[in-house]
């Protein structure tokens, strides 16, 4: 039946324009054609498709590219010999839609369902086979001659950083919930890959890790995932199902996550911290039970717990955003007292800061440690925050400096019972400190203007119970 000749490579060509149509070598290139086109090849489909049956009845192992045509590394020499087989019955089980095409898997696939590759990292080939993508990927003396058929027209996507979001989206958490964090990792370094965070936005895979153990998607929600910089280190611990774990990040994924974070916020559910969020920490977590009571609390709550995470917060904060952050938290506790109180940002008063070493900062802070004196009843800032954070709430009035003479003469006139604890040399030794400070000292040498200003608290100071005329209640020792 077939057009034999002594080797194969002398089968003869339609192309050949010597001989007429009639001639014998024309029909037996026709021949030639029609059964290394046609015959052959729905022969071979027809094996293939039984092979498949067989298979799926669990009577034949899977054997996947063994049982397709041979190719070639160097199409140009495989088409000397005249076959092309291979690449004729891919194009055919495409074009029926059949489902035999082997993929890495260790199934058949139909194409409208398959990736294509020529190459895959073994790391990125496993990843995808443990998520449930499908990809065919031919063997090496294959993937020459099936490249050369693919078109557009098949409907057959390459594998890229688009085309594995938009499979794994598709999969709708499929195979995904299963998923080792190794390939979690692999698939996230590669749809990132591209750089084009609008579409990465698009992505419904869970592939981002959580500090709870589990794993979210870049497509935007109202709640943010959270990744944590050095500075919020041990800050906002309790966030878990909404803080990125980057223990879990490559160095690639995170260095990406940290140097594209504006083009991640705009596109995706990733966000840092920032003031918005880290209010709703507070209010979620941190003043949980207060909120609970709110407007039954007093503007001082005593947290002696929350000291050292109020000091690592305001280094944060100050750092983050300084402008709008008091507005931002003023229903919140966040100025650290004596006593292990904390005191409402909203509070008209400021507190008083004698965290200094100055001569009055000594005097004031004997007078509070003294047995008599009820320092709780009194705003009294703790000193416990670093300069920087000090100097913030010096500039945002949230506390005055006892040094200051109009401060702390208004701060005392706002609080005059504190003197009544005060011993009779404790006081004295209040009127020296305040006659020396310039602003008292100067007083008749100012210009009319400035006796004006500070005219109010000259009232104050008159007023408050420091001058033994002022003393009524009975000697002290």
């Amino acid at each position: 039946m077939f057009s034999i000749t002594p080797d194969r490579a002398s089968i003869h060509k339609d192309e050949d324009s010597t001989a007429s149509e009639n001639s014998e070598t024309k029909r037996g290139a026709r021949w030639n054609r029609w059964v290394f086109q046609e015959l052959v090849v729905r022969a071979w489909i027809g094996n293939l498709q039984h092979i498949q049956e067989l298979t799926l009845k669990e009577q034949c192992p899977y054997s996947g590219w063994s049982l397709w045509p041979v190719g070639s590394e160097n199409h140009e020499e495989h088409r000397t010999h005249g076959s092309e087989i291979l690449g004729l019955v891919f194009e055919k089980i495409v074009a029926e839609g059949r489902k035999l095409l082997p993929t890495i898997n260790d199934s058949t696939a139909c194409a409208s369902e398959v990736l294509f590759a020529e190459k895959l990292e073994e790391s990125l080939k496993n990843a995808l086979r443990n998520a449930g993508v499908v990809i065919i990927l031919p063997p090496m003396d294959r993937k020459t001659e099936i490249s050369r058929k693919l078109a557009p027209a098949m409907g057959i996507n390459h594998v890229s950083p688009h085309s594995v979001r938009a499979a794994l989206t598709a999969l709708d958490g499929s195979g995904m919930q299963t998923l080792d964090a190794s390939s979690r990792s692999v698939l996230l370094d590669y749809i990132l890959s591209d750089l084009d965070y609008e579409d990465i936005g698009r992505c419904t895979a869970p592939l981002i890790p959580l500090a709870d153990g589990l794993y979210g998607s870049f497509q935007i929600s109202p709640s943010k995932y959270r990744l944590n910089s050095r500075t919020e280190s041990g800050l906002f611990t309790e966030y878990k199902a909404f803080t990125i774990d980057d223990s879990k990040l490559s160095d690639g994924a995170h260095h990406h996550f940290v140097t594209a974070m504006d083009a991640f916020q705009k596109f995706t559910n990733i966000a840092p911290w920032d003031i918005p969020g880290a209010h709703r920490y507070l209010n979620t977590y941190v003043f949980s039970s207060e909120g609970s009571m709110k407007g039954k609390l007093n503007d001082i709550i005593t947290r002696p717990d929350l000291m050292e995470w109020i000091g690592h917060f305001w280094e944060w904060a100050v750092l983050k955003e300084q402008d709008g952050v008091v507005s931002a938290m003023k229903d919140f506790w966040l100025i650290p007292l004596f006593g292990g109180r904390l005191r409402k940002l909203s509070h008209s008063q400021p507190a008083l800061d004698i965290s200094s070493w100055s001569q009055i900062a000594q005097l004031f802070r004997e007078i509070i440690f003294s047995p008599r004196t009820a320092f709780v009843d009194y705003p009294i800032y703790s000193g416990s925050l670093s300069q920087k954070v000090s100097r913030f709430f010096r500039g945002s009035k949230l506390i005055v400096q006892c040094e200051n003479f109009e401060e702390l003469v208004t701060w005392l006139g706002q609080n005059p019972s504190f003197l009544n604890t005060a011993s009779h040399k404790q006081r004295s030794q209040l009127v020296l400190q305040l006659g020396g400070m310039s602003a008292a000292a100067k007083y008749q040498n100012m210009s009319s203007s400035e006796k004006t200003r500070i005219l109010p608290v000259v009232q104050i100071l008159s007023e408050l119970p420091l001058y033994h005329e002022a003393f009524t209640r009975g000697k002290e020792r």
